[in-house]
């Protein structure tokens, strides 16, 4: 990841009263997240992306282990399920920002996955042998069904509406939307946590504890059934091709043809709990009990690579939009993996991570831990950059539609910067930063126009906006491409900006408004020191200037300077004969803005 500075000329400050609007229910596909794997395809795939960095926003303590995976509705609002043998059985509502709306208290342990329908009903399986159907909005049970045994199978709502789940009774069901039974059919072994997959044609798949895959028709007569060498929890998933991904207790990962043939297997080194899911360009990804996530061809079965984490790897895995997998292990980790197989980052939670994420519009994570908590991972504020006319002349206009999101409860102060990237000439700061400010669960929207110089270079560009308080503390960033092609205007400035509004409110006058100080070059000779060091940087304007140091606790421990300079290069001498070793930190401010560097000193 690139290191920017946000923090820098051109600074202004902006408050607004901003308020989210609240969609109603709509249609079950336009949730951000309204069932297990975002779908009934199991594909794990979202056109969300996900937090840049193990950011947490939040996390909301439940009464009992949460293994359950949740799902977020079109409010954003996250339901998720908890449980032990002994206590903590509950089902939660809560909203965006880890506030409990409501929550039920079930006969036993809720460790199903739950589903939402267009009617914002959400049904969920529970150990006490039933299924239960919620209003979302209050709580209430609008209905149960009583199976033959526990019910951990996830839920599927099809597309007319049917609901499709298993249960250790080896029945899987098909429920009407009013809770009245369409049908069943005895698989001959549990049907344990695997969750229904339909493809287009409105065939079902689901895997059962007999060591086998069925195909069902929408009433559930049976298609076929194909023997896959072992027991199995994880979930069918289909290819966009229509094939039949599922994994096996027999350490196997196994592709089927929708006729049921085999098209191949691959073979890991531990029992396939998890979900296959599939990145926009096909590639299988699958986790395994060898403490590995594997990501596998889709035509050959061939490994294409695989990562490798501390422990079981039990969830399923998802996808952003930018291709990052997110998957939890055993070894109480979260993995954020790029799509090379490298790891991105990791968050530490306090248990076995055996939730399988989900990722709301908002750039937020959701997933839960066997210690109890459901964690929120994303950014203070997340950053929305799209334009409409991604084809620009020489000379002509780039504009860009910029919307701001805040995820949390609390004002947040940040800087908006711009950059583009040009062919053969690199990336070009094209805005500010410029200061900003958002009220809790506030949203802002602006645009920016740019002109595009006659001279620059045909080709294809990437435009992309960061917030952020610092280099260090980038919270997101999103990004356009866009192409110039050639054109005939002359005259105009390179990338100035022309027109730059936020929530209908000219910022152009704030862009002009006079700079403060700013300074270049900060940095200390030599560095380790014994006793004394350098501190040099370069003024560009005038101005006040302070210069303080600090140690590792954050006390300040001498100031080096605090008075009016001149612009050009300044350097003082550091005298640290009073201190112990360690390490410290000088802060030059100059003006609205500030830098911080790290120094060791050794005596």
């Amino acid at each position: 990841m690139q290191r920017l500075k946000l923090i820098a000329a051109g600074a202004v400050t902006l408050s607004l009263l901003v308020f989210l609007s609240s969609p109603c229910l709509g249609q079950l596909m336009d949730s951000p997240w309204p069932m297990f794997q975002g779908n009934a395809y199991h594909r794990g795939l979202t056109p969300y992306q996900g937090p840049d960095s193990p950011n947490m926003l939040w996390s909301f303590t439940a009464e009992g282990a949460v293994q359950s995976c949740p799902i977020i509705d079109n409010e954003g609002n996250i339901y998720v399920g908890c449980g032990s043998m002994t206590a903590g059985q509950r089902f939660y509502a809560i909203d965006p920002y880890g506030n409990e709306k409501w929550s039920y208290v079930g006969g036993h342990a809720f460790w199903s996955s739950p589903a939402i329908d267009e009617n914002g009903v959400i049904y969920v399986g529970c150990w006490d042998y039933k299924v239960y159907a919620f209003d979302s909005q209050t709580g209430d049970p609008a209905w149960t069904f009583t199976t033959g045994n526990k019910v951990y199978s996830k839920p599927t709502v099809g597309p007319d509406g049917t609901i499709y789940v298993g249960s250790n009774d080896s029945l899987f069901y098909a429920l009407n939307p009013d809770g009245s039974l369409r049908g069943s059919y005895h698989t001959g072994g549990w049907v344990y946590e695997s969750s229904a997959a339909i493809d287009d044609d409105g065939y079902v798949y689901v895997g059962s504890y007999s060591d086998s895959l069925f195909c069902f028709d929408p009433d559930l007569n049976r298609m076929w059934a194909r023997y896959i060498g072992g027991n199995t929890a994880a979930s069918p998933s289909i290819g966009s091709d229509g094939t039949i991904y599922i994994g096996s207790f027999d350490d196997n990962l196994y592709a089927f043809q929708p006729d049921g043939t085999l098209k191949w297997t691959y073979g890991t080194g531990g029992n396939v709990n998890s979900t296959t899911s599939m990145g926009a360009d096909g590639t299988l990804y699958t986790g395994s009990t060898d403490d590995k996530l594997h990501a596998v061809d889709p035509e050959t079965g061939d490994s294409i690579w695989t990562y490798l984490t501390g422990s079981n790897v039990n969830t399923s895995p998802v996808i952003d939009a930018n291709g990052t997998i997110y998957v939890g292990s055993s070894d109480d980790m979260l993995h954020a993996v790029n799509p090379d197989g490298t790891v991105k980052w990791t968050f530490l939670t306090g248990h076995n991570v055996v939730s399988t994420p989900a990722i709301g519009e908002n750039k937020v994570l959701y997933f839960g831990s066997q210690e109890g908590k459901l964690y929120a991972l994303g950014p203070n504020v997340a950053v929305f950059a799209t334009t409409e006319g991604p084809t620009v002349p020489q000379g002509g206009v780039l504009e860009a539609s910029i919307r701001l999101l805040n995820n949390t409860a609390e004002w947040q102060t940040f800087y908006l910067a711009a950059w583009v990237d040009i062919p053969t000439a690199g990336q070009r700061k094209v805005l500010g930063p410029i200061q900003l400010k958002i009220m809790p669960k506030g949203m802002m929207t602006g645009i920016i126009a740019h002109d595009v110089p006659p001279e620059a270079p045909t080709g294809s560009y990437v435009y992309t906006a960061k917030i952020g308080t610092s280099m260090e503390e980038m919270w997101d960033h999103d990004s356009f491409d866009f192409d110039v092609i050639e054109g005939t205007k002359m005259g105009t400035t390179g990338w100035q900006v022309v027109e730059f509004t936020i929530e209908g409110k000219d910022m152009l006058p704030r862009l002009a408004a006079d700079l403060p100080t700013k300074f270049t070059g900060l940095g200390n000779s030599p560095n380790p020191f014994n006793v004394s060091s350098v501190i040099s940087y370069d003024l560009e304007t005038s101005g006040r200037v302070t210069l303080e140091v600090y140690d590792l606790l954050g006390r300040k421990v001498i100031t080096l300077a605090n008075e009016n300079q001149e612009a050009g290069e300044h350097s003082v001498n550091w005298d640290a004969s009073e201190l112990a070793s360690g390490v410290y930190f000088y802060r030059l401010t100059a003006g609205d803005f500030s830098e911080t560097r790290r120094t060791t000193l050794l005596k």
